[in-house]
């Protein structure tokens, strides 16, 4: 009986947990400790069914982790490249989206549990964007005034959120149109404007 006395691990690792007390009686089934193995750190998460031709084994994708590293501050995330070790091949009927889990570096030190945030290369694609502040809102509708012939001409124009505060333009303008990026509270349609010494393709009006 002497001999269960002493509990090996089959792997090298860290206990994390003690899951019972100093005299309490063992019994088979009941967990005693929790282990983590050493050197195997891995994220899980999930993308939606959108996606899917996007996510493949084996690239390489970046981790963003908040103040998950050992000895970290917690102030600023700790950025890494991971390796999709395993995409799930069902859907979870609720979120409409699969499983994908990542491998991390074995020397990162990290903490299990940590919130992470995982970046997908997702290609690239042409798009026509706008600050907010050449927008106008006039009721229900969405306008930029671009210059035809030294005047300004009202467009309507539908935009989406695009990354870094600007805006995308899904419809109402052309690449190519001279836009007032600051338009004043003042300005109407048939207004006379002046271009100002703008870079090429910046489209600056005053």
């Amino acid at each position: 009986a002497v001999g269960f006395t002493v509990v090996t691990a089959p792997f090298d690792g860290i206990v994390t947990e003690t899951l019972t007390d100093v005299g309490r009686l063992a019994t088979p089934g009941v967990p005693l400790v929790s282990l983590e193995a050493a050197g195997s750190w891995r994220v899980v998460t999930r993308v939606d069914e959108a996606r899917a031709a996007l996510v493949r084994v084996g690239e390489t994708v970046i981790v963003e982790l908040d103040g998950g590293v050992t000895g970290g501050t917690g102030a600023e995330p700790v950025t890494l490249e991971g390796r999709i070790a395993e995409v799930g091949r069902t859907l979870d009927v609720s979120s409409r989206a699969f499983a994908v889990e990542i491998d991390l570096p074995e020397h990162a030190r990290l903490r299990t549990g940590g919130f992470a945030r995982a970046r997908f290369p997702a290609g690239s694609t042409d798009a026509l964007l706008l600050p907010a502040a050449a927008l106008v809102a006039r009721g229900q509708l969405t306008t930029a005034f671009t210059v035809v012939d030294g005047r300004a001409r009202m467009r309507v124009v539908s935009v989406a959120a695009a990354p870094d505060g600007a805006l995308e333009v899904l419809a109402g303008l052309r690449a190519g149109d001279v836009v007032v990026l600051t338009p004043p509270a003042s300005l109407r349609d048939g207004d006379p404007v002046r271009t100002a010494g703008a870079p090429q393709g910046a489209g600056g009006v005053r």
